[in-house]
């Protein structure tokens, strides 16, 4: 079984925000974030992202233009699963929260053998999704195979990691609607963080990063000595 430490586990998801933070300020989507893809040293403190191969950058020449066959599926938004080909870094904010879940429940949140299962399960707890609140969603190409050919839910009260501001913030991290999902910096200014917090958080984007981001994602990260979390996890 996993017991997980609490404090470690706020740690490891706190530094993922951090990265995440980071990618995001500099318009870059990592698009996998999973235990597998988050390695930890052996003192369990030092975190670090990686397998980048499938990141998008947030700003697309075209329209559409991101590739919609992302994240792993038991990790992957609700916009993602309907098919929005112009989705943000808010999928990856979901994806952090799953991970968090898993670490202090040691179960998934939400379970599936396909899209259609994991799109039930999300709003059996979260509902139907509004399309008064979320216009666009309507356009997406499974939205008539995911919502109109299911039957409307108000959704059922969401499953408790047992700590009242950990809810809270897994709350406001996995919003349906991703415009109403916390950025990056708002989580990590949530007070939940607010033991380990060093620095505030500003969402600020400066649109002239875009010309750098060649030279930002191409700064390598030693991996040495660094264990990836689902490993991690199977062990204790």
């Amino acid at each position: 079984s996993m017991n997980i430490n609490r404090e470690l586990a706020k740690k490891i998801l706190y530094q993922v925000l951090v990265g995440l933070y980071h990618a995001h300020q500099n318009f870059i989507i990592h698009c996998d974030i999973k235990p597998q893809n988050i390695l930890i040293d052996e003192n369990y403190y030092d975190i670090v992202i990686t397998d980048w191969g499938h990141s998008q950058l947030e700003y697309s020449a075209v329209k559409g233009g991101k590739d919609i066959h992302v994240q792993t599926l038991y990790y992957r938004a609700p916009e993602v699963l309907l098919g929005d080909p112009d989705y943000t870094n808010k999928i990856d904010i979901w994806s952090a929260a799953i991970v968090y879940y898993q670490m202090v429940s040691a179960m998934m949140l939400f379970i599936g053998d396909d899209e259609q299962e994991i799109f039930n399960n999300i709003i059996k707890y979260l509902g139907s999704p509004n399309i008064d609140d979320w216009p666009e969603i309507i356009d997406f190409y499974r939205y008539d195979d995911l919502v109109l050919n299911n039957p409307f839910t108000i959704g059922t009260e969401f499953p408790t990691t047992g700590d009242p501001i950990a809810d809270d913030l897994l709350f406001g991290m996995l919003r349906l609607n991703p415009k109403d999902r916390l950025s990056a910096a708002e989580a990590l200014n949530h007070p939940f963080f607010d033991s380990i917090r060093t620095r505030n958080f500003k969402d600020i984007l400066d649109i002239s990063k875009i010309e750098q981001l060649p030279d930002l994602i191409t700064h390598e990260i030693s991996t040495k000595n660094r264990l990836p979390v689902i490993n991690w996890l199977e062990q204790v």
